[in-house]
């Protein structure tokens, strides 16, 4: 299913919404024994990376994918990781962060910039309003036939904005403060996943690989990590554990202990 074709799914969804909105549904009120118009609203939607992207029509897989950065975004492409790096996040920082100065540990370049500007939902919808929207599968190409001779003319350019949102449907959609929200739940599992991984230097699934100090050498920047000529081995860093640190770090996670506040709560409030 392409990103779009989830907006065809989603008209009766948008339907019973706008008249949630518009004209309420009665509801009976127990407490009261008595019947009032209830009216309601979607606030938000909440989905992981790709879903945001299906869910608001901005293409997250392009060297833009940021949906707040919008066209602000600074990216890089990485030539031997072959993904997007995305390098503009001192930029958030205190004017007189010292880390805005430091041109070596980052792209080589200080930042004076200030954030991006935050966009509203009407200057969104603005960028959106003549977008045509084309669902289902992409027409199939009038001279496939001629890809076993290494000829296919027809190509589908990179578009940032993908469609308009069904959601801006919505008479309300457009003045809400935030739109569309991020799982958190996905996005911390990564995060840790990718920490623990090359904290405990996994062959397998760390980060810190060949390819990603060859990436540091093409910018220039980290001298110190990049690999030598034949590109077998390279030098461990500062995060890098050792075998008896690693058990130690194993040991704690293993044995680390939560405590349930809010689930306590909870079971006060039910007894």
């Amino acid at each position: 299913m392409l990103g779009n074709d989830i907006d065809v799914y989603m008209q009766p969804l948008i339907a019973e919404l706008k008249e949630l909105w518009e004209k309420g549904v009665e509801t009976y009120d127990a407490s009261k024994n008595e019947v009032f118009m209830m009216r309601a609203c979607l606030l938000w939607t909440i989905s992981d990376f790709p879903g945001l992207g299906m869910l608001s029509g901005w293409n997250t897989y392009t060297g833009l994918a940021c949906p707040s950065c919008n066209f602000d975004t600074t990216s890089l492409r990485l030539p031997f990781s072959n993904k997007w790096c995305f390098m503009g996040h001192r930029r958030f920082l205190s004017r007189g962060h010292k880390f805005r100065l430091n041109r070596v540990q980052f792209n080589g370049n200080i930042e004076d910039r200030d954030p991006q500007k935050q966009l509203s939902g009407s200057e969104i919808l603005e960028q959106v309003k003549n977008i045509n929207i084309t669902f289902g599968k992409k027409p199939k190409s009038l001279d496939k036939r001629k890809r076993n001779c290494g000829k296919n003319t027809t190509t589908y350019p990179t578009q940032q904005w993908k469609k308009k949102s069904i959601f801006f449907e919505l008479p309300y959609w457009e003045f809400n403060l935030l739109r569309h929200n991020l799982d958190v739940m996905h996005i911390e599992k990564n995060v840790c996943d990718n920490i623990i991984f090359t904290l405990v230097n996994d062959k397998d699934k760390r980060k810190d690989h060949v390819e990603a100090r060859k990436d540091l050498q093409a910018m220039g920047i980290r001298r110190e990590l990049w690999p030598p000529n034949d590109g077998k081995k390279f030098p461990a860093t500062l995060f890098t554990l050792q075998k008896e640190e690693i058990d130690i770090l194993l040991y704690t996670l293993k044995n680390v202990k939560v405590q349930m506040d809010i689930q306590a709560t909870f079971l006060d409030v039910l007894i």
